[in-house]
């Protein structure tokens, strides 16, 4: 589990005053959005799944069983277009609340957020206006969502290929002649080419690979939860099966166990560490972010910041030296409390840990003796 010291305490550093907040469960993504009073759902353009109707509202399947949730939750629903590349930092900062636009359940995905159970089967095809030309695909450039299972397809198979900012814009590459054919999904594919289309043109093949769409929220949020419970009832009452007929995607439902919302329990670092009396950092000889002065205090920038949130929440600061390659085991068995150390926000890092803003910029460079 992460450690979950709020993420934004390194900004409350430099007002006045912090204020508590009490009552509710503080770690409920629930609560969090039925107190904001807006669902607010990260989503591309994106046909059957989420697209704009002719008046300009979003539509889809997975755009109405969002609706169907903010009416459970007693919220409004506000879908925000995203950069599909950007999805999780989306998430962590809190600009939207949920990824719900036909997501491949990928180990990336799965690692990253807290995903539903599986709600559609979907697979990645490729369209062409010529199939004749799928013949020899190493002379091909393949239009591809940057992000997407889709461009994960294109890298597995060696294939050369053109990142676009969604699946849409993949297909008007190949209309355009820009791109020799896109990799997309099934899904889209089935509703946007082909007779009766703004594409009559292009063709699909078979699928090049089986997969399964869910719905992604920020790592740790029982919103995940309550949305499989909403997945359950409404495909046992038929609503869900009623609106994937509407989009023409009912032969891909998934069946939906029997599921009930479990809420977050109360976790909360901050009163933890408050309760204890005592901040622990985990640290290592990094001048001049963490060192020890000529008295065997630490010292440095990133120490005597540390100092300072230990001041904001009334405790002592305790140092400890720890093996870098265990960090995360620290953290996890509550060892330190948080690990301030220069350490950079890899992938891995943000995956492992929950993980403030960026506070200073780095780079790594090549040390060798004088003269050489």
């Amino acid at each position: 589990m992460k450690k979950k010291i709020i993420a934004s305490l390194l900004c409350l550093t430099m007002v006045f005053s912090m204020t508590a907040c009490g009552g509710k469960n503080s770690d409920s993504d629930v609560d969090y959005i039925k107190d904001k009073g807006t669902l607010v759902v990260g989503i591309t353009d994106f046909e059957p799944m989420d697209y704009k109707d002719d008046s300009g509202e979003w539509v889809g399947f997975d755009a109405d069983m969002a609706k169907m949730v903010g009416e459970s939750l007693g919220v409004d629903v506000e879908f925000v277009e995203i950069d599909w590349d950007n999805k999780i930092m989306e998430l962590k900062s809190k600009n939207i609340d949920v990824v719900w636009n036909g997501m491949t359940l990928t180990d990336e995905v799965k690692n990253s957020m807290e995903c539903t159970n599986a709600y559609c089967s979907n697979g990645q095809v490729i369209v062409t206006t010529d199939e004749s030309e799928l013949d020899d695909p190493s002379k091909l450039t393949f239009a591809v969502e940057a992000g997407s299972a889709g461009e994960e397809a294109a890298k597995e198979k060696g294939f050369q290929y053109n990142s676009v900012s969604s699946q849409a814009d993949a297909l008007m590459e190949v209309a355009s002649g820009t791109s020799d054919a896109a990799i997309i999904d099934l899904l889209m594919a089935g509703a946007m080419i082909g007779e009766g289309t703004s594409y009559p043109n292009l063709k699909h093949t078979d699928e090049l690979t089986t997969e399964e769409y869910g719905v992604g929220c920020r790592k740790g949020s029982d919103l995940a939860s309550y949305i499989n419970q909403v997945f359950a009832d409404s495909y046992k009452d038929g609503s869900m099966e009623k609106i994937a007929e509407t989009y023409g995607v009912q032969e891909a439902l998934v069946e939906q166990k029997d599921a009930t919302f479990e809420q977050s329990p109360k976790d909360s670092d901050v009163d933890y560490i408050k309760g204890r009396g005592k901040l622990v950092v985990g640290v290592t000889d990094f001048e001049p972010m963490d060192y020890k002065d000529k008295d065997g205090n630490w010292i440095g920038f990133d120490a005597d910041m540390a100092k300072l949130v230990g001041e904001k929440l009334g405790v002592e600061v305790d140092f400890v030296e720890i093996d870098w390659d265990n960090k995360v085991m620290e953290l996890n068995s509550k060892n330190i409390d948080v690990v301030w150390n220069g350490m950079t926000l890899t992938s891995e890092v943000t995956s492992a840990m929950e993980c403030t803003n960026a506070y200073c910029n780095n780079a790594q460079v090549v040390v060798v003796p004088e003269g050489k």
